[in-house]
């Protein structure tokens, strides 16, 4: 049995586990905390398992965010990262690697009327 025999894009092991808080503050509104953890094993992104490139090591991807919504909740404001510990891996290999997702952090303010 060669690598070519094994199955492209499916670590062995995959898991991932997360929360969504919301604390009320009465007169406040409402704040929220979430947070998303997965964990991806190694495995082959190429498409004939040969190239040492199109292996992408064990990682970790963590997403979280923290936000608040006004009495009423026309109002929100939030903030989010994707890809919290600045993991590296590769998603795919086609002539050349694309990456995971980078780091990213996004704010929102939003009203609703």
């Amino acid at each position: 049995v060669s690598t070519a025999d094994k199955p492209v894009r499916t670590p062995e092991l995959q898991f991932n586990g997360g929360f969504n808080w919301d604390i009320p503050v009465g007169a406040l509104g409402v704040f929220n905390a979430s947070a998303v953890a997965s964990y991806v094993g190694e495995y082959w992104v190429s498409t004939n398992n040969e190239q040492a490139v199109a292996k992408t090591g064990e990682y970790w991807l963590v997403n979280a965010g923290l936000g608040w919504k006004a009495p009423g909740e026309d109002w929100s404001v939030s903030l989010d990262c994707s890809n919290c510990l600045k993991e590296e891996a590769v998603a795919t290999w086609l002539f050349y690697t694309y990456p995971i997702e980078i780091n990213r952090w996004m704010l929102r303010l939003k009203y609703a009327y």
